[in-house]
């Protein structure tokens, strides 16, 4: 998780050794790789699931504002086109993407079978950042350009898409630094993190494998915050510390909170109004697809039912939606 030639001074072909620093400290990097996935669409329920696509509806974020994916433009594991046609479908006005540098997007579109219209035409619109972060979460570059691509959301519109490769690790660190600072519990950061590894894997919550594998998050939240000790500590006011030592001003701070928690204006509920109850097993893609012939248009069901569906991922049996 770092540089070898920078902070060791490591040259290729040098013979280096290994060893634990403390029991057990590389656990949930070893159960992490003896989870196994497909790159298949038809293994997945959804190509929200495929796509780890959502949005973040965590405490102090207004739902259908900010959403994290996979790449809707590096095709490496084959999800890019399905990020790309739901960013379009939600209406994604601004794309961070965390991974990639300008000359790795030009060759993405000059690639045989790029399928990522809708993310070359806001690229070209100058509404895509591109920040080719590493993964090193505490080392100077990581946190510049974390901060550059927060000034970068703050000075564009949403709906926003912040996006690494697969859409966990850099983007998790993204996720859990705004999801702290707009007021998330620790374990609703937990839970949100550990849906990528639910999506990807089918991991079950509960499991060996969720509970050490979340410790990931953990450690994070602990480099925001600066202690070991986030029972008590304020993880809002911890996140507006780490950003103002990475050089954001109080005011851009106010101005990302205000961004973030301020709801989008859609259009008015139609006169003619159908309805639907959920029954077991459905999802809003699902429920999409049956009724308006595109699981993409979960959106519109979602926004007819903001009222009731805090998290356009979670719904109840027997909830009563209205229907676009």
């Amino acid at each position: 998780m770092g540089n070898f030639a920078s902070t060791y001074n490591v040259s290729i072909g040098d013979k280096v050794i290994f060893s634990m620093l403390e029991k057990e400290g590389y656990l949930s990097e070893y159960l992490l790789h003896q989870l196994k996935r497909t790159n298949e669409r038809n293994d997945y329920a959804s190509d929200s699931i495929f796509a780890n696509f959502r949005s973040i509806a965590t405490t102090g974020i207004k739902p259908g504002l900010l959403y994290r994916s996979s790449s809707p433009v590096n095709n490496e594991i084959g999800r890019a086109a399905y990020a790309n046609g739901l960013a379009e479908a939600v209406g994604i006005n601004t794309m961070i993407n965390l991974s990639d540098s300008e000359e790795d997007i030009k060759a993405y579109f000059e690639a045989e079978g790029f399928n990522s219209d809708y993310y070359k035409s806001l690229y070209d619109a100058g509404k895509v950042i591109t920040l080719n972060m590493g993964v090193d979460i505490s080392g100077e570059d990581f946190g510049q350009k974390l901060v550059q691509g927060l000034r970068f959301l703050i000075n564009n519109d949403g709906p926003y898409l912040f996006h690494c490769t697969e859409g966990k690790d850099r983007a998790g660190f993204f996720a859990a630094l705004i999801e702290a600072l707009m007021g998330a519990s620790k374990d609703e950061i937990v839970e949100d993190y550990m849906q990528s590894y639910i999506n990807y894997f089918g991991i079950s919550k509960d499991s060996v494998q969720y509970n050490t594998i979340s410790n990931d998050v953990i450690e994070m939240l602990k480099a925001i915050a600066g202690t070991e000790d986030l029972d008590n500590v304020d993880l809002s006011k911890a996140a507006e510390d780490y950003l103002v030592k990475g050089g954001v001003d109080i005011e851009k701070i106010n101005a990302l909170k205000d961004k973030l928690s301020t709801e989008i204006s859609y259009s008015e509920e139609p006169k003619t109004v159908r309805t639907y109850i959920v029954v077991k097993g459905d999802c809003l893609w699902k429920i999409a697809e049956k009724f308006l012939g595109d699981g993409r248009r979960y959106i519109e069901i979602y926004n007819l039912n903001r009222d009731k569906i805090k998290n356009p991922d979670l719904i109840y049996v027997g909830q009563e939606l209205i229907l676009p």
